[in-house]
């Protein structure tokens, strides 16, 4: 859909005004079926202000400029009714799982003596990260308090009018809105983590409207929008940080599955923004029964984002080893590891399209509406030419162990975008409306076409060969899946970008192509190297995997 925000502007006298809206528990009504009201507490406040531009003894801004202002600011704070888990008992924690499956011995597959594991085998990073698992309280039940739930959001307008001669005008305008959600983490408790995050969204419009003649307006308009979003993990902490040898990203993450249990995951870090610059010009031109509107806009696209996932190690622990999860998890025998580094996208499109619309009255109750729209469709196209692309039988020259048929853009006939631009979008629009009696009854009727534009469609630079990952199953163990002698080191993976995408156009059935899953369709003969075997270089400077 469109969305058309409208802001106040100034005018030859000054006002002004104040607000305050305030709820609590105190104040709130209760639901029908809630014992207790509402414990949510909100705070929006805010100061608006208008009039001439007025600079003592410089200059006087009455019936010339004017100037509009606003800030509003939003407080939400909702408590909450604590958090439940499903955590270890601090007997099993010690190693005693009477009651539980039957655990066996991964090496000999004889049952432990009473279904208890001997501490000294107990793995030593499993046993710091314990430090962080708060026992259960009742069962396998452990609650806890939680702090409040907290989002604030703080809104600015300004505006500025200044009337030209000739009744031409100029407007500008910057919004920004910043919204803040914290992190929670309540310390020694990595059940209470929650990832923070915070968004500022920046506009930026600039117009001048020009009276040609008594028939004749236009308007220019040039937009600037941008939209950014920071997120980080609860806390800093990382398997490498309790003894695992495995290399830590900074900020730490960790993501940890235990069947039948409440996992472990601090969150993850991403840094992204949206950002568009619009260059729009309009013109609308009336006379007698016939009204006609044109114009063309020009937008470019761009998207960014970085982050991690799984960047420090993910671990599942599933009780396949011994039979018993507790078990696995104690003596540190995961089922699964997986690492990934850090991963991103980059992607930038032009968009243009123009229109026309032609409104006549043929008659005191007959309208008719006219209109032709003109809107290419045109890809992402990634900032270092790292898309992917499916072409049965070929062997891509940039990267000569990929999959055979798993090409990129700028190889093999591929284009930048991997799709062509499609220049011949015309859609035309025809409408009327028809008052038969002059009453008040209207009978309307409308058909257009439209094309829809892909949005959507996304350059992740998130699997081989661009980012490094690896995936052990079954690894000796969770302090050392690697069997590495020393701490690998982040300097020594290879950093690489890559790239799921998905095509849409309006009419045609939607096509994924995804290097990591191709890969896995026909990847007999080729290998894309594990992550511990990769040396160090720089993908921005060459994009082979060496």
């Amino acid at each position: 859909g469109v969305v058309n925000v409208v802001t106040k502007s100034g005018s030859n006298e000054f006002h002004g005004a104040l607000w305050e809206f305030y709820r609590n528990k105190v104040l709130n009504a209760r639901e029908f079926f809630s014992p207790t009201a509402d414990a949510l507490n909100r705070n929006q406040f805010g100061v608006a202000a208008g009039g001439p531009v007025w600079l003592p003894g410089i200059y006087k801004g009455k019936n010339r400029t004017f100037f509009f202002g606003s800030y509003q600011g939003t407080r939400n704070r909702r408590a909450q009714a604590g958090a439940r888990r499903t955590a270890p008992t601090a007997a099993q924690k010690a190693g005693d799982l009477s009651g539980t499956a039957l655990a066996r011995d991964p090496m000999t597959r004889e049952p432990y003596p009473g279904n208890q594991i001997p501490s000294n085998l107990f793995d030593p990073s499993i046993v710091k990260l314990m430090g962080y698992m708060p026992d259960a309280t009742s069962g396998n039940i452990l609650s806890f308090a939680t702090p409040s739930q907290t989002n604030d959001d703080d809104q600015y307008i300004l505006r500025l009018d200044h009337a030209l001669a000739g009744g031409h005008q100029l407007m500008g305008r910057m919004t920004r809105t910043d919204f803040r959600n914290p992190l929670v983490y309540l310390r020694g408790n990595l059940y209470s983590a929650t990832q923070g995050a915070g968004s500022i969204a920046d506009n930026v419009t600039v117009s001048y409207t020009r009276l040609i003649t008594s028939r004749l307006i236009n308007i220019a308009r040039y937009t600037y929008n941008r939209v950014t979003l920071e997120q980080e993990p609860a806390v800093d902490l990382s398997v490498a940080d309790l003894g695992a040898k495995v290399p830590k990203t900074t900020p730490g993450d960790i993501s940890i599955s235990i069947s039948g249990y409440s996992s472990l995951n601090n969150g993850f870090v991403n840094s992204s923004y949206d950002q568009n610059h619009e260059f729009s010009d309009d013109s609308a031109y009336h006379r007698g029964r016939q009204s006609v509107r044109f114009g063309f806009k020009l937008l470019r696209s761009e998207k960014y984002s970085a982050g991690t996932s799984s960047s420090s190690g993910g671990y599942n622990f599933t009780g396949q080893l011994t039979g018993n999860v507790l078990a696995d998890f104690l003596l540190g025998r995961p089922v699964l590891f997986s690492m990934r580094q850090v991963f991103g996208k980059q992607v930038h499109t032009y968009l243009p399209s123009a229109y026309i619309q032609d409104d006549i009255r043929l008659g005191t109750h007959f309208t008719v509406n006219l209109g032709l729209r003109w809107e290419p469709n045109r890809p992402y196209l990634d900032s270092i030419d790292m898309w992917p692309a499916f072409r049965p039988g070929m062997q891509s020259e940039r990267f000569p162990n990929a999959p055979t048929g798993l090409v990129f853009s700028n190889e093999a006939g591929v284009p930048r975008g991997v799709t062509d631009s499609d220049w011949n979008n015309f859609a035309p629009r025809v409408g009327f409306a028809w008052n038969p009696h002059g009453g008040r009854n209207v009978i309307r009727g409308a058909y257009g076409v439209f094309y829809d534009h892909v949005w959507s469609q996304q350059a992740w630079r998130s699997s081989e060969p661009y980012v490094a990952s690896t995936r052990i199953d079954a690894p000796d163990s969770f302090t050392n899946p690697y069997r590495s002698p020393t701490t690998l080191e982040s300097s020594k993976i290879a950093r690489v970008y890559a790239v799921p995408q998905l095509h849409l156009y309006g009419r045609k059935f939607p096509q994924r192509v995804h290097a990591e899953r191709e890969s896995h369709a026909g990847a007999q003969g080729h290998q894309f190297h594990p992550v511990a075997h990769l040396i160090r270089h720089d993908a921005w400077d060459t994009p082979a995997v060496r």
